[in-house]
Parts: structure tokens; sequence; C-alpha cells
């Protein structure tokens, strides 16, 4: 299994945030990134949530995404 970075790592905080941005080769985490964007942009309480299902997604797609997750580090 692909190693993902904690939900701790300042990483899924710049992702949500839309610091960081990344085109990825799977689609479906680019969807899952622009949707946890905007919803963090409309409300900041959601922020950590939003942080959360991000990893959990990252997670379950591990093999496909990590490579490109390491390259945002």
């Amino acid at each position: 299994m692909a190693q993902i970075p904690p939900p701790g790592d300042p990483l899924w905080d710049r992702m949500v945030s839309g610091a960081t941005s990344r085109k990825f080769s799977l689609f479906a985490a680019n969807m899952a990134v622009a949707r946890a964007v905007r919803i963090a942009a409309s409300d900041t309480a959601r922020k950590p949530a939003m942080i959360a299902e991000l990893h959990q997604f990252f997670s379950k797609y591990g093999d496909e995404v990590a490579a490109e997750l390491g390259a945002l580090k």
C-alpha cells in the first residue's frame, strides 16, 4: 500500500485552502479536491471535516495518487 501523509500533515490544509493545486491523473481526485476547497471556502468551520474527507478519499485510492501527493510535499 502506498504511503499517504497523515491527516495532520500541512499538505492537507494547503490543498483544502486552495494554496496548493495539482491536476491529478485520477479524475475523481480532482473532483474531490475541488469540492473540499469550495465547501471550506464557503464555511471555514467545515475545513477540518474536508481535510478528513480528502484524507479518507486519498487513502482509499493511495496506489493511484501517492506519487502525485508526494510531489506536492
